[in-house]
């Protein structure tokens, strides 16, 4: 596809991201040390996975229980099924991160960057009904259908932590309609505060970067026969690419901070 590009051609591509759905235009780029794409628009999108030897790892939806899922491409989060059911009926301790986003901040921006900087970020979704008997998740954050909670986790050796909302509402609202913020809290679940500060540190530097977000995502693709170049931002390997992004110098000073 690179190859057969006129001069002054675009390429549209669909790109999977850990579990996120991107539609990227790359333009190509020659220099001295050979040819390179370079992004000029990312956008959020869906589109049927690929297949294959090229595919990214599947993302497992697994359901631990009745009611509850979970939703990882990580084979680690699997294995540690049963251990977060276990957790999830642990006393919740809240760590509040003092940043209000709304449904759009979270799809369009938090989402990714959380991903980025830790790829066995995972998703939990649990039904109203199978809270009831959760010790530990009576909460509930953005969510995709009335009467489902869902959630990012992030998981270590002894507890987890979850992304919610800080006042949960009873009704799911419409966002087009009322793009309310809701403030964020990461509950920990388990004895790894290690975790949960590292959820919290993560929403604060997201927030501190100027909230980046998918459509400010600069990408670049490298052949393997190239020396990528030094960054700042995120150097992602695949079968025959290098891949790196960046959010620019403001999101790079936060994410070290």
């Amino acid at each position: 596809w690179v190859a057969q590009l006129v001069p002054g051609g675009r390429l549209l591509l669909p790109l999977e991201l850990y579990m996120r759905q991107l539609s990227v235009a790359f333009d190509k780029v020659e220099n001295a040390a050979g040819a390179h794409l370079e992004s000029q628009s990312v956008q959020d999108c869906a589109f049927i996975r690929l297949r294959g030897v090229y595919a990214a790892p599947d993302v497992a939806a697994l359901e631990m229980a009745p009611g509850i899922d979970l939703c990882t491409n990580s084979d680690a989060v699997c294995a540690l099924s049963e251990q977060i059911l276990t957790w999830l009926q642990r006393p919740p301790f809240d760590w509040p991160t003092g940043v209000e986003i709304t449904t759009r901040d979270f799809w369009r921006g938090l989402s990714l960057w959380l991903m980025l900087h830790e790829p066995e970020i995972s998703g939990l979704r649990i039904t109203e009904r199978a809270s009831r008997s959760i010790q530990g998740f009576a909460g509930q954050f953005l969510a995709e259908r009335a009467g489902v909670i869902t959630a990012s986790i992030l998981c270590g050796q002894h507890g987890m932590a979850a992304l919610l909302q800080a006042h949960p509402t009873a009704v799911e609202r419409d966002e087009a309609l009322d793009p309310q913020p809701v403030e964020l809290i990461v509950r920990q679940l388990g004895t790894d505060e290690s975790v949960a500060w590292r959820l919290v540190s993560l929403v604060q530097a997201w927030e501190m970067a100027e909230r980046p977000t998918t459509e400010r995502l600069r990408l670049m693709a490298y052949p393997k026969s190239m020396e990528p170049p030094e960054t700042n931002g995120f150097l992602i390997e695949k079968p025959e690419t290098w891949l790196v992004l960046e959010w620019g110098e403001v999101a790079a000073a936060a994410t070290n901070g």
